[in-house]
């Protein structure tokens, strides 16, 4: 490595012998096996940050346990709103997620509000719901049900973190990522999260690399790319909704749920081709939220032109959890790249998991398809969505799809996980590679360790990141 944090050559022991021992400091790496660092394509570290600092009812077994855990947590923090964060009701044995009497009954002075482990749905209290105004979207007064829109507004609007919060909630997420071995992000959130961000970086305090995606308006993420200063930091582009979730039934899907519905189509063709458009004039790509198969249709029905309608641009589709083969071909022809998320089967896949709850056996089979993807030569990375934030929980979810066909190899696995995430972004293939000249991002397993075996955090030795040493496990 040099003194830039790049890689200045790979080469055996007696190639550096020749270059001069005196000027090379040697670091004996005991026969470990070293990769290139990984690549989270899909992350929202920030919120992670936070959520590290509050209860996790996804850890509860039942409904029952979790409002014990909010009942708990309402005496051990005194003042200001309480979150409990990632509830996963299809894993209880109620089936549900609670509701504002529950929650009125452990809180009734306080804003007390319950998140699913989606992001797209959360339950409030009365004193949260007040907070709200009357007429906002997605909003059930009699039930707290809290649908898209409103929950991505709660910290955005109503009950917004501090600046001095949100700085240390990623540097709390930082240090997370560091012990899985992830060297940079793609990172989607508001647009006030990017000036944590930024603030740390000019500080020198941001070690992670992190592509930001602010879930705003293309014209409006120019005018945040304006204000760069280099570092490890760079507006990346503009995230947009374009559905819910599975879990919470707000995907937007063409065959309705067995429970009734066909979720929320949340912009139609029109508005997507105008949002492309005015991507187009600002040079500013966008990553689409696409989950059903409805959602994706309206996203390539709106492409229609062909290859034109992207202007060139590196588009992306996240998570693209319901394609068909039509689809899969339109996507390659258009050239949109792919953001998907291999923890998805491996949590919710399978026999009576909750892909087969909420969409039947059938289409519940017919998810997240890796393998069609990779063989029709799209470019895709994987991320982690951050449920959870571990790249090796992913990458054996695409190695052990449920669907056979989907699966994809341990090799081709690390480089989505790697390599690939440099080509989703503008500007990107500074890193993923243990090549001269790249940035020296590479992780270090343990010397038992070999490309063929199953990696875990466990073996993770040593994360290096821009030449430093980011992460090293106790041995």
């Amino acid at each position: 490595m040099d003194d830039g944090g790049r890689i200045a050559a790979i080469e055996d022991e007696s190639s550096l012998d020749a270059r001069g021992s005196a000027t090379v400091l040697r670091i004996d790496l005991g026969g470990g096996l070293v990769l290139p660092a990984f690549q989270d394509a899909h992350t929202h570290l920030c919120q992670t940050g936070r959520f590290l600092a509050r209860p996790d009812l996804g850890k509860t077994r039942s409904l029952r346990e979790a409002l014990e855990t909010a009942r708990r947590h309402r005496f051990e923090k005194t003042e200001g709103a309480i979150f409990l964060e990632g509830y996963d009701e299809s894993t209880w044995p109620e089936g549900r997620g609670p509701h504002r009497e529950e929650l009125d009954a452990i809180e009734p002075c306080r804003p007390l509000i319950a998140r699913r482990v989606c992001g797209h749905i959360a339950a409030a209290n009365r004193e949260a719901l007040a907070r709200i105004p009357e007429g906002t979207a997605g909003v059930d007064r009699t039930t707290g049900r809290l649908e898209e829109e409103v929950v991505f507004r709660l910290e955005e609007d109503f009950f917004p973190p501090s600046l001095e919060e949100n700085r240390e909630a990623i540097l709390r997420a930082e240090a997370l990522a560091f012990s899985f071995g992830i060297a940079a992000v793609h990172e989607l959130d508001a647009p006030p999260v990017a000036e944590a961000y930024r603030s740390l970086d000019r500080e020198g305090k941001l070690r992670l690399r992190v592509f930001f995606y602010a879930r705003t308006h293309p014209e409006e993420v120019a005018k945040l790319r304006g204000q760069e200063a280099g570092g490890n930091f760079r507006v990346a582009g503009a995230k947009v909704f374009l559905d819910g979730s599975i879990g919470g039934r707000t995907a937007a899907v063409r065959e309705p749920y067995p429970a009734g519905g066909q979720g929320e189509l949340l912009l139609d063709v029109r508005k997507i081709r105008e949002l492309l458009r005015s991507a187009r004039a600002v040079r500013v790509p966008i990553a689409f939220h696409t989950i059903g198969d409805r959602a994706a249709g309206a996203l390539l029905d709106a492409c229609a032109g062909g290859a034109d309608a992207l202007g060139g641009l590196p588009h992306r589709i996240e998570h693209a959890e319901m394609l068909g083969d039509e689809e899969i071909e339109r996507i390659r022809v258009l050239g949109f790249r792919l953001s998907m998320q291999p923890n998805f089967p491996r949590r919710w896949g399978g026999a009576g998991g909750m892909y087969e709850e909420r969409l039947g056996a059938r289409r519940a089979r017919s998810l997240n398809r890796f393998g069609s993807a990779v063989r029709a030569g799209i470019s895709i990375a994987f991320g982690s969505d951050c449920m959870p934030l571990d790249p090796f929980y992913g990458i054996e979810g695409a190695v052990r799809h449920p669907a056979p066909e989907e699966r994809i190899d341990r090799e081709a696995a690390l480089r989505l996980y790697t390599s690939a995430a440099e080509h989703l972004v503008p500007g990107g293939g500074d890193s993923g590679a243990l090549e001269p000249g790249k940035r020296a991002d590479f992780n270090v397993f343990s010397e038992e360790s070999t490309r063929d075996v199953v990696l875990d955090r466990e073996r993770l030795r040593l994360s290096v990141v821009g030449g430093e040493i980011a992460h090293a496990r106790e041995r």
